[in-house]
């Protein structure tokens, strides 16, 4: 199977006070004090506009008719809204997506589908880390074995609840072992803490994830799936299930990788973050956009896809996963086809 090629980039603003209008094919931005820049619209694929930015209301018309999202964060990176174009696909895909939610005995095989790639896909991250970690080598080593013995034992899960528990212990073994995976003295890691992020780790770890998980709304938001309808992921009012499985099979690669990068090159130090008066740890502005940029970066980098005859970009992941999921409920394939990815 082969993909065809898209170039287009997400476009992110981050200045308060930046107002985006449309000039023709164009978007204009113009943030304060700064010259106008003008972007041509076939080379966005997404907007992601970060604390106080205005965008004009013919510019979202014509996003919305482009099919190019338009998402509003918060500083510390919490999702808050988002302006998406019409649903595509039809009625009988989404059918065919309950049924498949509803039907126990295949519900659990799409999810331990996810889960074993989830696993698999974070030891890799592990062993790669091994190599460059002379004095954890064995640690490391051991703990990616781990999760690889987890991964299989989630293949023969017997229920949802028992998948559910393998794939927390796998994911509390991987995260324990990342202060072995940090360079830096002074790096402060005891744990994932999300509400709220206590340290940098946790705050980049989050950042990113929003991200992703944004972008994986789109992705099947645009093949016309229900992004509320998920296998793995308990069904809650507001939360999108559907995404958050997509991005448990390349969070490891897409973020995880990327914050452990940032670290140990110290491309980002403890003065690019900001701790409040109650604990909370986000990044700064300048923290923030040196992240952005390094995120921009990795996401256009190619991984290898077992599905596909050419490399793919890791910004594309979501949009191959949501396809190839689609084409596994309409019936085009006998089974789904996970992420798996290859390390170093």
């Amino acid at each position: 199977m082969s993909l065809i090629a898209d170039n287009r980039k997400t476009l992110y603003l981050t200045t308060a006070g930046t107002s985006v209008g449309l000039d023709h094919d164009a978007l204009t931005v113009r943030r304060p004090e700064s010259e106008l820049i003008r972007t041509p619209l076939r080379a966005v694929d997404a907007i992601i506009c970060v604390s106080n930015v205005t965008v004009s209301t013919a510019a979202l018309a014509r996003c919305a008719q482009d099919s190019i999202a338009v998402s509003w964060l918060t500083r510390s990176g919490k999702f808050r809204f988002a302006l998406r174009s019409p649903k595509h696909g039809n009625v009988e895909l989404r059918i065919e997506q309950y049924r498949c939610a509803t039907d126990a005995d295949r519900c659990l095989d799409m999810a331990k589908l996810i889960v074993t790639a989830k696993l698999l896909n974070s030891s890799v991250v592990l062993f790669d880390a091994a190599k460059d970690r002379r004095t954890q080598r064995a640690k490391l080593r051991s703990a990616g074995e781990a999760l690889v013995r987890h991964a299989r034992n989630a293949e023969s899960a017997p229920d949802l609840d028992a998948l559910r528990g393998i794939e927390g212990a796998g994911a509390k073994r991987y995260f324990n072992e990342w202060s072995a995976s940090l360079i830096p003295e002074g790096v402060r890691f005891n744990g994932r803490i999300r509400r709220p992020p206590l340290d940098p780790v946790n705050a980049m770890l989050s950042f990113g994830y929003t991200m992703l998980q944004t972008r994986c709304v789109g992705a099947v938001e645009h093949l016309g799936l229900d992004p509320h309808i998920g296998f793995l992921h308990s069904l809650r009012p507001g939360r999108t299930s559907l995404a958050l499985d997509l991005m448990e099979e390349f969070r490891a690669h897409s973020v995880d990788r990327l914050v452990l990068t940032l670290l140990n090159r110290r491309q980002l130090v403890e003065r690019d973050f900001h701790h409040d008066r109650v604990g909370g740890c986000r990044m700064t502005d300048s923290g923030r956009a040196a992240f952005l940029a390094a995120y921009d970066s990795h996401q256009s980098g190619t991984v290898t896809h077992r599905a596909f005859t050419q490399k793919v970009e890791r910004r594309k992941l979501p949009d191959v996963q949501a396809l190839l999921l689609s084409r596994h409920l309409r019936g085009d394939f006998t089974r789904y086809v996970p992420y798996r990815a290859v390390g170093r």
